[in-house]
């Protein structure tokens, strides 16, 4: 067996069959860079971002490590088949094990959460080479290495991928983290992640930082911050973060000056007894200060809301609406809830007999790009029909996705950044269309 590795990242289809050639805002992992950096000396590995390049189904590779983010699985159940049934060993990184294994199990050898260090992907190698492979690893949250940013050669980036810590301390019971992590963080050794800034930035000045959460801890967070501004780094970055950050205003000036030009929030909700079900202990009373902070900082505001929860009334669209003008979110993102397999959501929606039985079977085949803002219930919600849940999602993504909008949005931001709020706008009105949304269907709606 001869020691070479294909480590692809996978594209994704469209609802209409078509596959993406182009690189998402929104679908991009870093663990490329992590992956490949892990790859042992004695083995020849080869790199391929479906995105901008053709798979070679023929490669001589004896192992195909595929990575996602963890959501586009359909589609990486197509490449990994093929690889299996030309008896490869197929290896592959996932989010959301529970539903990866229904949709994965037969043609996968092997699964793995976590992220790779150095040490855990050579004992997973020499595993295949023994004959003796795991059906799953575990691989923690080991990230103090390099990342190896050579993988992106080549190819145009919107951005370069960045992260500071894997995992998160908070137990949202919508969110796949918990369940791998178990509410648990390791943040990087603050001299690799400004290492990897000092390769980006010969690169590229924008970064995403990938992190679950960039507000895991504040005194790190501190410290990162002043080492980027004291290394006079200069680079432009978003990242996600709980919307407590709002209220430091100390960690706000340092992410001013470090250079932090987004934030993106998941605010999921207005209701406080939605949030309880979300097991989130966010203030929503505080919301539109925080937000208020962070923009008199000169960040600007993207934030995430999610319907389908046990107390959401018609009214509850119409109030997530308002609040996005009032609080000039610069990229609002909805979508309905999804109860993951696994999740504590899923567990209490199914305990109550919610969970429709055409789950999984609807969910493949609609969404075979799981993080669009999907516009189907695959469960019963509590005090609406699921019809009108879908409706009035429909009617409220027109409101924020209409060009008056978008403009509206746009033309108020700092001119620098006008091209990328355009574009991340646009993102969500090219959604709607990705659903086949008849748009003469839901005008009087």
């Amino acid at each position: 067996m001869e020691n070479r590795v294909y480590i692809i990242q996978p594209s994704y289809k469209t609802m209409d069959g078509k596959l993406i050639k182009r690189l998402p805002v929104f679908n991009f992992s870093n663990n490329l860079p992590i992956i490949s950096a892990t790859i042992p000396l004695n083995w020849e590995k080869r790199i391929c971002i479906e995105y901008f390049d053709e798979i070679d189904y023929n490669d001589p590779a004896s192992v195909v490590i595929l990575t996602s983010t963890g959501y586009d699985i359909v589609h990486a159940f197509e490449v990994a088949k093929k690889f299996h049934d030309k008896g490869k060993f197929v290896v592959i990184g996932v989010l959301m094990e529970n539903i990866s294994r229904v949709v994965l199990l037969d043609v996968v050898d092997s699964f793995f959460t976590g992220y790779p260090n150095p040490q855990s992907m050579k004992d997973m190698l020499n595993d295949i080479t023994n004959g003796s492979l795991k059906p799953e690893y575990d691989l923690g949250m080991n990230l103090d290495f390099p990342f190896d940013y050579t993988v992106f050669e080549n190819h145009k980036m919107w951005f370069y991928p960045a992260m500071t810590s894997a995992g998160c301390k908070y137990s949202c019971s919508y969110c796949c983290y918990p369940q791998f992590y178990h509410s648990k963080y390791r943040v990087r050794n603050i001299e690799f992640v400004v290492s990897d800034l000092k390769v980006i930035k010969k690169k590229n000045k924008f970064i995403g930082f990938l992190d679950a959460n960039l507000f895991n801890e504040r005194e790190y967070l501190k410290k990162l911050l002043q080492r980027m501004i004291d290394e006079k780094l200069h680079l432009y970055w978003a990242a996600q973060s709980t919307i407590e950050i709002g209220d430091d205003t100390e960690i706000l000036e340092l992410l001013k000056q470090a250079g932090c030009k987004i934030l993106f929030f998941g605010i999921e909700t207005l209701d406080k007894t939605n949030l309880k079900q979300l097991n989130k202990f966010s203030n929503e009373k505080r919301y539109s200060q925080q937000l208020k902070n962070i923009k008199m900082a000169g960040i600007l505001l993207g934030a995430f809301f999610m319907f389908g929860l046990d107390n959401d009334t018609p009214e509850s669209f119409d109030k997530v609406h308002e609040f996005i003008i009032e609080n000039k979110i610069d990229i609002p993102y909805i979508h309905l809830l999804i109860p993951l397999p696994g999740t504590g959501v899923y567990n209490k929606i199914e305990k109550e007999g919610r969970i429709y039985n055409r789950f999984y079977e609807e969910f493949q085949k609609l969404n075979p790009k799981y993080s669009i803002p999907c516009s189907k219930l695959f469960f019963s919600p509590a005090r609406m029909k699921d019809h009108e849940v879908e409706e009035a999602y429909l009617k409220l993504h027109k409101k924020i996705s209409s060009w008056p909008a978008i403009l509206f949005r746009t033309l108020r931001c700092n001119p620098i950044f006008l091209p990328l709020i355009l574009y991340l706008n646009y993102e969500g009105k090219r959604k709607l269309r990705a659903m086949k949304i008849n748009y003469n269907e839901i005008k009087n709606i």
